[in-house]
């Protein structure tokens, strides 16, 4: 079982604006830019899925795919924050591709991690026995806007997106540290239990 993000969110929870305020860097010229800008666009973007990772959960709203070689009674949605299941596709046994009925399963989005499982009195389609013949694809975020993430994510993506900045070659280890220690203590209690 693997997952990846087939549409990443629209928008990031911290802006370019408020990640130059946080590292303190002016634009200039006209029209006002920084030559940084592209990059510390770059920089939000991976803190963001560090985060991401570290929480297990969509921050923000995206559009998650998860493969599985055969059906089970349950499947687990392994990248947290699901709020809504889009399709479960299958090879069927002609390795045709096939969208299986959503009155044969259930979102169970009581459980941690979320789960996709068969509804009573229903059975899974036959697929074909291949690796990645199931695929469900899902919704994973909170449906909010961007800046109304918690500021615990948000500062700990600023306090990454600092350290990344000042720290673009080899890394100082006593700086890094202390932020993998902040960013790690501001994250911990947000963290969805893991496979």
């Amino acid at each position: 079982m693997g997952y990846r993000i087939v549409t990443g969110p629209a928008a990031e929870p911290v802006t370019r604006a408020e990640a130059k305020l946080w590292l303190r860097v002016e634009d200039y010229g006209s029209p006002a830019a920084h030559p940084d800008d592209a990059l510390i666009d770059a920089l939000i973007e991976a803190a963001r899925q560090y985060v991401e990772r570290y929480i297990n959960a969509a921050i923000v709203d995206q559009t998650v795919e998860v493969a599985y070689d055969s059906f089970a009674p349950e499947m687990l949605l392994p990248f947290g924050g699901a709020t809504s299941i889009t399709s479960v596709k299958y090879q069927d046994a002609d390795d045709v591709e096939q969208t299986a009925s959503s009155a044969l399963y259930i979102f169970d989005s009581h459980s941690s991690p979320k789960r996709v499982v068969l509804a009573y009195g229903q059975s899974w389609p036959d697929a074909l026995a291949e690796r990645n013949a199931v695929k469900v694809t899902y919704q994973a975020g909170d449906n909010s806007s961007p800046q109304d993430v918690d500021e615990r994510i948000k500062t700990a993506i600023k306090l990454l997106v600092a350290d990344y900045y000042e720290n673009r070659e080899a890394k100082i280890v006593g700086v890094s540290v202390a932020v993998n220690q902040a960013v790690g203590a501001l994250l911990y209690p947000l963290r969805e239990l893991g496979l």
